[in-house]
Parts: structure tokens; C-alpha cells; sequence
């Protein structure tokens, strides 16, 4: 279809057409009529509060942590059940098998990264002075394995050794095992989340 014709139709759209039409060009790849359609868009400018935009920049940072901490605490809960089978099937006499090995890493892994993400989020919140309260979203933050894992969730030491076994036997978790486990510490999550409230709050 030639859009040429109908560009001129564009800015009579209605918000809520033009961000369908955006998306679909998205889908489709076609960067110039994504361009066409935001260039004819009208302009309108808002005022807020000067601490409005830092108020919705953090709680869009806690929600980013949540989601993380619940996909993590889910991954930790998966290895942990099927950790528990594998050793359902072995007797006490047998050496232990990589898969009990592999799913017994797994959870030691995750409940690293939980552990490791869950003290760089509350040290950014005592360095900022921020009342966590005042951010958070009362459902969330009240789910119950959200709950359990700040309450039991460690810093594994031998997470290291864990991750070096894994990654001896599957090469594609590499890229994803090697930093976090080596170079993340609680203060290299704060000092993130540092940075993202700093950039995402300048004018």
C-alpha cells in the first residue's frame, strides 16, 4: 500500500489510533512510517511537580526490581522441586548424578542472585533516604514468595563453585552465569540503580 496518500490523514488521528498504526509499523519494520506518524502528531506540553517525575521514575525502578526478584524466586523454587525429585530416584549408597548436581547448582545460583539483587535495592534505598513505603505497590509487595525470599534468601558461598560446574557442562550459560557471579555485589546493584534514577530523572 503507498502510504504517501494517506500520511496526510495522520494528524487527524486519534492517540490512541496513531499508537496502534506505530506499533504495527514497528511489527512490520518499517521505520519510515513510524516517523511519519510521530512527526504528524500534534504537540501538547504538561507541567507536574518538580519531584513528580522522580517519584514515577522510582516507583517504575521498584516495579522493574519486583518483577525481577519474582521471576527469580520462581527459578529458585523450580530448581529446589526439581532438585528434591532427582533425589527421590537415588539411593544413599549412589554417587550423586549430574542431574541432581546440575538442579542442586541451579537453585544455589538463584537464591545468589536473589539474595545479591534484594540487598543492592535496600542499600540504594538507605543511601537515597527514600521511604520504600511511599514507592512500593501494596499487592506486590505484599506477595507472599516475594515475602519468604527476603526472609530466608542468602548470599551462597560456594555460588562460585556452582556456577564454574554449570558452566563446565553448558556453554550457553557463560555470558549469563560468569558476571553476575564474579563481579555483581550488593553495591554494584545499588550504585545501578543509582544511575538509572539519575538518568531517567534529568530534563
Amino acid at each position: 500500500m503507498n502510504t504517501n496518500r494517506l500520511a496526510k490523514f495522520y494528524p487527524a488521528l486519534t492517540a490512541v489510533e496513531r499508537l496502534r498504526l506505530i506499533h504495527d509499523s514497528g511489527r512490520r519494520g518499517d521505520a519510515i512510517e513510524q516517523r511519519r506518524l510521530l512527526d504528524a502528531a500534534p504537540r501538547r506540553y504538561y507541567s507536574m511537580a518538580d519531584s513528580g517525575r522522580l517519584e514515577n521514575n522510582l516507583r517504575t525502578c521498584w516495579l522493574v526490581n519486583n518483577a525481577f526478584q519474582l521471576a527469580t524466586a520462581a527459578e529458585f523454587w523450580h530448581a529446589q522441586t526439581q532438585w528434591a525429585w532427582a533425589l527421590e530416584v537415588i539411593a544413599d549408597s549412589e554417587p550423586i548424578p549430574d542431574e541432581v548436581r546440575f538442579w542442586s547448582c541451579s537453585a544455589t545460583i538463584t537464591q545468589t542472585v536473589y539474595a545479591i539483587e534484594r540487598d543492592g535495592w535496600n542499600l540504594f534505598i538507605r543511601q537515597s533516604g527514600f521511604d520504600e513505603s511511599r514507592i512500593i505497590v501494596p499487592p506486590l509487595a505484599e506477595h507472599w514468595l516475594v515475602g519468604y525470599m527476603d526472609e530466608h534468601a542468602t548470599i551462597q558461598p560456594d555460588a562460585l563453585e556452582a556456577a564454574e560446574w554449570l558452566i563446565s557442562r553448558r556453554d550457553e550459560l557463560r555470558a549469563k552465569l560468569v558476571e553476575p557471579l564474579t563481579l555483581i555485589t550488593p553495591e554494584f546493584i545499588a550504585d545501578g540503580w543509582h544511575r538509572s534514577v539519575e538518568e531517567l530523572t534529568c530534563v
